[in-house]
């Protein structure tokens, strides 16, 4: 009987795995992701976990895939290819943007492609302090000044070429 016992708890890892890889647990709580998709884009904002303490930054990843038909082409305003607002409540607490600086890009997006953009948030309001304990949700969005040759607006692209809210807690 205790071989047996031994056994399965040497048999165990290799059975379940061994932890790594593309784990979807974050070091405290879950993964959070939400996905929207408009037109021929799919918007996907991703948390690594939905609780954090305070002065710890708050990594985001963001990515646009292409799941149109056809490739397309996107102009920024610079190197930056998104934006994103922090809220608690009805209150914007912080904004800013995904990437760098720069004079207009253009983007090739191909059919089935995608690009990420990550950003670390500091947990800093708009006047640089540090917040409070709290609920707080997050949005990115893409900043594309042109699709396919179509001028978009900072509303349009704010509203229509993002994701849905997160929501995380700080403690």
């Amino acid at each position: 009987m205790s071989r047996k016992f031994f056994f399965c708890l040497l048999a165990l890892p290799l059975l379940c795995g061994c932890g790594g890889g593309n784990s979807l647990i974050g070091s405290n709580g879950s993964v959070t992701s939400s996905s929207r998709s408009f037109d021929t884009f799919e918007f996907t904002q991703t948390l690594p976990k939905t609780q954090y303490v305070i002065g710890e930054e708050i990594p985001l990843s963001f990515r646009v895939r292409n799941i149109g038909l056809r490739d397309t082409e996107l102009v920024f305003p610079s190197s930056i290819r998104g934006g994103y607002v922090v809220t608690q409540g009805t209150n914007q607490i912080a904004s800013g943007s995904l990437g760098g600086g720069g004079s207009i890009t253009t983007l090739l997006l191909k059919k089935g492609e995608s690009f990420d953009t990550p950003v670390a948030w500091a947990q800093a309001d708009a006047q640089g302090s540090q917040v409070s304990a709290g609920q707080y949700t997050i949005r990115a969005w893409m900043t594309a000044i042109r699709i396919d040759g179509q001028p978009i607006s900072v509303t349009q692209a704010q509203t229509e070429l993002s994701t849905t809210e997160l929501t995380f807690t700080i403690n």
